[in-house]
């Protein structure tokens, strides 16, 4: 199911590593990181993150986004027990 999921995601970007606005970015960035994770894929959705920051730091002055954007772009952040759970689900 999360495979289909995945494919999917991957099928509907705009770009490698870019989907849309910056928001489904970071989202489909996340889910990503779990279930299909491609250093390349990675590298540009980290390039698209640098290049749409204002000078001021944030995305878009969106404190959510720009939080949103910053748990995406450090995927270390995610929590070990989600991964479990969706190993779990592949089973």
């Amino acid at each position: 199911m999360l495979d289909k999921s995945a494919k999917w995601v991957l099928d509907e970007s705009d770009s490698p590593g870019v989907w849309g606005t910056t928001y489904e970015t970071a989202l489909a960035h996340l889910f990503l990181l779990l279930q299909a994770p491609d250093p390349v894929r990675d590298a540009a959705t980290y390039e698209y993150f640098a290049h749409t920051q204002n000078e001021n730091g944030s995305w878009e002055d969106d404190p959510f986004l720009t939080a949103l954007v910053l748990r995406a772009a450090d995927g270390r952040s995610i929590p070990k027990t989600v991964v479990s759970i969706q190993e779990r689900l592949r089973q």
